[in-house]
């Protein structure tokens, strides 16, 4: 049994047939600012009710005690042009254009439109550089950001060197990872039509080993140096050592290594020292925790 026809779609709303008509800049002023609008609705809903959860789970005299929460600053700072920026949004809008999250389906039919028009340019020569730097121009959103990484991650042989940028930043393989495990149930947009559609279900690690695989030394040696930014923005940000250091892994050559099983031989990547030891430390650390949770509620 199904689930009925879709919400979204890219041939809903008009918005396929705007994109093809109009000139390529106002298609994407349009879209823009729609998408930047909805974004910073969600965001401020969101925000709202987090602030609404977290005062009832307060005792009465501590409520209203914490600063309130910046609505205009919920979101995420990415490095794809070259310059940081603030992109609003959050997973739900990471992955708006796969309409596998939640939130307005008219900007899910909108990207759905726009991610075919950008494959049509890509395949007719247009560079993945300059089709990103269309998008971005007057983005303030992230649903355009993930759409990108989608259309390079599936046309990887035409990217380039334009997925670097995302994968150097920590936040696209948290992203990832979680819009990826949405492919697998629910809701998902169609890909009829569109190159590679498998490959929406890569996470980084896949898309890392593509990139390793198919490239020559100077090449390996450029992702090597993505790898170890990863790993520097990760410390900035103060995520765990070991989970990033286990996602560079994936662009470092020197973690590579073939192992034959059965008259078979297999590609593995193996993490480096220091990212087995904090992930041990850290499961140990949860067993402490888990330990502990059991002994009070005994």
């Amino acid at each position: 049994m199904g689930f009925g026809p879709p919400f979204a779609a890219y041939y809903f709303g008009g918005f396929w047939q705007l994109f093809n008509a109009a000139q390529l800049t106002t298609s994407i002023r349009v879209l823009n600012n729609i998408l930047n609008h909805a974004a910073r609705i969600r965001v401020k809903t969101t925000s709202r009710l987090n602030r609404s959860f977290n005062a009832l789970e307060q005792p009465a005299g501590e409520r209203g005690s914490k600063a309130e929460v910046d609505d205009g600053s919920s979101g995420i700072a990415l490095d794809l042009t070259g310059e940081s920026r603030e992109y609003v949004g959050d997973g739900h809008v990471w992955a708006w254009y796969r309409g596998t999250s939640v939130g307005p389906n008219p900007c899910m039919s909108a990207l759905q439109a726009m991610e075919r028009v950008a494959e049509s340019l890509l395949n007719a020569g247009a560079t993945p550089k300059l089709i990103a730097e269309y998008l971005l121009n007057g983005c303030e959103n992230l649903a355009i950001p993930g759409m990108l990484y989608g259309l390079f991650a599936r046309n990887i042989e035409k990217a380039g060197s334009q997925l670097d940028h995302f994968l150097a930043e920590p936040a696209v393989w948290i992203l990832e990872f979680s819009r990826a495990t949405s492919e697998h149930y629910g809701f998902r947009a169609s890909s009829e039509g569109l190159t590679h559609p498998e490959r929406r279900q890569w996470t980084p690690r896949e898309v890392s080993v593509w990139l390793m695989t198919h490239a020559d030394e100077e090449r390996r040696a450029e992702l090597r140096g993505i790898g170890e930014e990863l790993v520097a923005n990760g410390v900035r940000q103060g995520l765990e050592s070991g989970r990033v250091l286990n996602w560079a892994a994936n662009l470092d050559e020197s973690r590579y290594q073939l192992t034959k099983d059965g008259g078979r031989l297999y590609l593995q990547v193996v993490p480096p020292p220091e990212a087995i030891a904090a992930q041990a430390e850290s499961v140990a650390q949860q067993g402490q925790v888990q330990t502990v949770s059991h002994f009070h509620r005994g």
